[in-house]
């Protein structure tokens, strides 16, 4: 390996929540009796998970915001609690290994992956737990 990208958040994570089901120019679209139908949608056009829309005026403020902190990119993730989105602002570094930080980073990024190694073994022992004491039964 010559040559690493780090990820670097540059905005701590922003919220944009929809409150009520559908609220569309004033309008809540459950409150107010409102029938939503959808028309013009593309044929064989399908999503995995759910998603609510947002107004494009807020989605611009969103970009703004991270483009005045240094943000380049933006993950964008549905709210799976609520209908709303989370965002964080980011952008990306190559590290190439003459860097001083190549092996730090190397460093870090094996310790993060045995400390997730050794959660997914905790976790699969409490399962392996759990099932014997069903067949106990």
């Amino acid at each position: 390996m010559k040559k690493i990208i780090l990820k670097n958040y540059k905005v701590e994570e922003t919220k944009y929540d929809v409150l009520g089901y559908h609220v569309i120019d004033g309008y809540d679209v459950d409150k107010d009796e409102l029938a939503l139908i959808k028309t013009n949608v593309p044929k064989d056009f399908t999503w995995a998970g759910e998603s609510v829309p947002m107004k494009i005026e807020d989605l611009k403020k969103v970009i703004e915001m991270f483009e005045r902190n240094g943000a380049k990119y933006i993950e964008m993730m549905y709210h799976v609690d609520h209908n709303g989105y989370y965002f964080y602002g980011l952008d990306f570094e190559i590290v190439s290994s003459k860097d001083k930080r190549f092996k730090t980073i190397l460093d870090y990024k094996d310790k993060q992956e045995k400390l997730l190694i050794k959660q997914k073994i905790k976790e699969l022992e409490e399962t392996k737990k759990s099932l014997q004491k069903r067949l106990k039964k």
